[in-house]
């Protein structure tokens, strides 16, 4: 989204029809460059790492009705549509970026309590 800080890994959703697709995608995935991780503690997601020279990614394999794809897509809607929850998450992402420059975890995990209230404002 344009204007809004990101860290320098960028996040890709890959929304499938259905989970019987997921064998197929993932077999794609993995012959160019990318390494199934799982859900990491997200149902609903399944998570690939690139390991090819492309810019720095991540992939989020999901359903498109599934809870982290409707979640995604609702919070980046929020933070379209307004301005000053955009501008307080970028304010939090570049705070949490000096703190936790080399703990990616705690990082997430900050970001996401942000992110949650403002789903459960829905």
């Amino acid at each position: 989204m344009p204007g809004l800080a990101a860290k320098p890994i960028i996040d890709v959703d890959v929304l499938i029809r259905s989970n019987a697709q997921f064998a197929a995608i993932r077999d794609r995935l993995e012959r160019f460059g990318h390494i199934h991780r799982g859900p990491r503690g997200v149902a609903g997601r399944e998570v690939f790492r690139c390991v090819i020279d492309l810019p720095k990614h991540l992939l989020y394999v999901c359903e498109q009705t599934s809870r982290p794809a409707v979640e995604h897509m609702s919070f980046r809607n929020r933070l379209r549509n307004d301005p000053e929850v955009a501008a307080a998450y970028v304010r939090l992402k570049k705070d949490l970026a000096q703190r936790f420059r080399n703990d990616r975890e705690r990082y997430t995990e900050a970001k996401t309590n942000f992110i949650r209230s403002f789903l459960e404002e829905r």
